[in-house]
């Protein structure tokens, strides 16, 4: 190429001032080099697209199980030697190398979901870690997931009303605590209380907790693991919860703005529980 460039160069320099018989002899040489280079794209797209090549690429890539390969290498037969009589075969393997791909390509988004967890396995989000203790105040060993709320509440005695709330879930059960005014001690007595849960993708679910004489909050067993789900999907999730034991109905307002990472923490507190 740095040859046909010189030539043409000197050739459009060289015109002025050379005869006539010089100036053809440049310009058939400048035309035969332009040949010259023709000829060889055409070679070394016949090297890198030839049918056969091209067939026994794909061929090969499908025996060593990189289906991505050969769909690469079937449809660049496909566009260069559309004749091919192997194409009729690729396409009755074209089925099943598609489910493959789907296979394989959800193997790399989890493999790069996993780095990325691996890489933020520190990053709790809003969630933190708390842990039990036992009636001498002394830690049992056992932790829990735990996130704080604010929100409203309303009453036939007062409406909008402060609202505070946690979150406290361990390996077995989950608790949504209430606390109306954001006092210090949690709703008692209410017995069964109804969620009604929207998450991230505005879908909305029935949960039910019951509310005992001690203050806590816990997610039927039924239902905990549908909590879980939501949270585990992130984003933001609002609920609205109902207490009516006295046909006096209470009615709790509350929002995760953004429950991402939480799965980092379920990891954090698995991993404190078997004390690593």
């Amino acid at each position: 190429m740095r040859k046909i460039l010189f030539y043409f160069t000197f050739v459009l320099i060289a015109t002025a001032c050379v005869p006539k018989s010089d100036y053809d002899q440049l310009e058939k040489k400048y035309k035969a080099l332009t040949e010259e280079v023709a000829t060889l794209k055409t070679q070394i797209d016949e090297l890198k697209n030839g049918e056969e090549r091209l067939v026994n690429l794909a061929k090969n890539s499908i025996d060593a199980g990189n289906y991505i390969e050969a769909d690469k290498f079937i449809k660049q037969l496909k566009t260069k030697h559309p004749e091919s009589k192997e194409i009729p075969n690729f396409n009755k393997l074209q089925p099943t190398i598609d489910k493959k791909i789907k296979t394989e390509l959800e193997k790399i988004e989890k493999a790069r979901q996993d780095s990325i967890k691996l890489a933020n396995i520190n990053n709790l989000g809003d969630w933190e870690i708390g842990y039990y203790v036992d009636d001498f105040g002394e830690r049992t060993g056992e932790y829990f997931v735990s996130r704080y709320l604010n929100g409203t509440f309303s009453n036939s005695a007062t409406t909008n009303s402060e609202l505070r709330v946690r979150f406290m879930i361990d390996k077995n059960s989950s608790r949504i605590q209430l606390y109306e005014y954001a006092g210090n001690h949690p709703i008692k007595g209410e017995g069964v209380i109804y969620f009604k849960v929207r998450d991230k993708n505005n879908k909305e679910y029935d949960i039910r907790a019951y509310n005992n004489d001690y203050g806590n909050t816990s997610i039927e067993k039924e239902h905990d693991y549908l909590l879980r789900k939501i949270l585990l999907a992130g984003g933001q999730i609002k609920f609205i919860a109902e207490a009516d034991k006295y046909s006096s109905p209470s009615i709790y307002k509350f929002t995760i703005e953004n429950a991402d990472w939480f799965e980092n923490a379920i990891a954090k507190m698995k991993l404190k529980n078997k004390g690593e």
